[in-house]
């Protein structure tokens, strides 16, 4: 990628962190709300329930 356009300072840093993260931007990134856990469950396939994976994990092993 053309990095021209940067200055020397910025292209050192380029594709790294200044620092690191606030706890705020990890919260917002790795923890779920009520409604994120909503969404999961109902994106879930009905099709593979865990008795069904487990059927499958030992089908597998067999």
């Amino acid at each position: 990628m053309s990095v021209e356009f940067l200055t020397d300072g910025e292209a050192a840093v380029y594709g790294w962190y200044g620092g690191p993260p606030a706890l705020a931007d990890l919260d917002r990134v790795f923890l779920l709300d009520e409604e994120d856990l909503e969404r999961a469950a109902s994106a879930r396939s009905v099709h593979f329930s865990a008795e069904e994976w487990g059927t499958t994990a030992q089908s597998l092993s067999a």
